[in-house]
């Protein structure tokens, strides 16, 4: 199996072990190729590029969205890239969707391709509060001590 990860994801939410999720949130992103101009041009953009990955990630795991909300916004106006040198970006590289996929439960991607370096993570959250009166996942850092 290629991503081990997305089975566990599947089988943890497939067995209830999370409770009744509200929220979940993915995220990707980096500072964008320096190699080819196409990632600013048209069709290009951080959607097209690295959106897909999220976006599959969170309906795949948590069903198709009902209905969908996005801002897109260009952060870095100009790149140097290795094919064309300095270019003007016509396409975004910073962009946030929202998805209702019903059942109370929200969840949103975020795609970024920042100069001073993006992140890149994937996580599922319950979010701040407990659900149905059942306990919060503990923190990232409390998980690791």
């Amino acid at each position: 199996m290629p991503y081990p990860q997305f089975a566990f994801m599947a089988k943890t939410l497939g067995a209830g072990k999370l409770g009744r999720l509200a929220a979940a949130h993915a995220s990707y992103g980096h500072e964008g190729p320096t190699w080819s101009a196409f990632f600013y041009e048209k069709l290009g953009g951080s959607m097209p590029d690295l959106g897909v990955y999220s976006l599959t990630t969170l309906t795949g795991l948590l069903g198709p969205a009902k209905h969908v909300a996005a801002m897109v916004r260009i952060v870095t106006p100009q790149r140097t890239v290795g094919d064309k040198g300095r270019i003007q970006v016509s396409e975004e590289d910073n962009a946030m969707v929202l998805m209702d996929h019903g059942n109370v439960l929200l969840t949103f991607r975020l795609s970024q391709r920042l100069m001073d370096g993006g992140t890149m993570s994937r996580s599922l959250s319950r979010g701040c509060h407990p659900v149905s009166g059942e306990e919060p996942l503990p923190s990232d850092s409390a998980a690791r001590r």
